[in-house]
């Protein structure tokens, strides 16, 4: 059995790890990638890092709402793992994370390609805030799971 572990990111070589995914899966290797952007400091958000075998695989950035919920952001599975349950891992994971923090929702922002992925874990199209709806997120369908 594989061994997956998420946890917050930490070290030197975990803040490596998470941007380098992200910058690859979703800014194309961009330079407008923001390494340093403030959203990742932030005391309520946590940026989180999945591991396979002790090897950095895909990466999530988990906000906390003020009304108890998180938000789940920049979703990153590295290309070469794409399509081998890497990604289904990494929602049993979130889900488990939220439960044990004693949250009782997650929102996500999904992209048209992935409202199929999130509907598997049982998310539903709900608009929970339209103000989001722009830049990466601009043609995003917000979707929801209450447990």
């Amino acid at each position: 059995m594989t061994n997956f572990e998420l946890k917050k990111v930490n070290t030197k070589f975990e803040w490596q790890a998470y941007h380098r995914i992200r910058r690859k899966e979703l800014f194309d290797n961009s330079r407008h990638y923001d390494e340093n952007h403030p959203d990742e400091f932030k005391a309520e958000n946590e940026p989180m890092l999945m591991f396979m075998e002790g090897e950095p695989v895909a990466t999530v950035r988990l906000d906390k709402t003020v009304d108890y919920a998180m938000i789940i952001r920049l979703v990153a599975v590295r290309s070469d793992l794409q399509g081998k349950g890497v990604g289904k891992e990494l929602m049993r994971l979130i889900i488990e994370h939220v439960k044990n923090a004693g949250l009782h929702k997650i929102l996500v922002n999904a992209r048209i390609t992935a409202v199929g992925y999130y509907e598997k874990f049982n998310f539903a199209e709900d608009p929970w805030n339209p103000d989001e709806l722009h830049g990466i997120a601009k043609n995003s369908v917000q979707m929801s799971l209450t447990f």
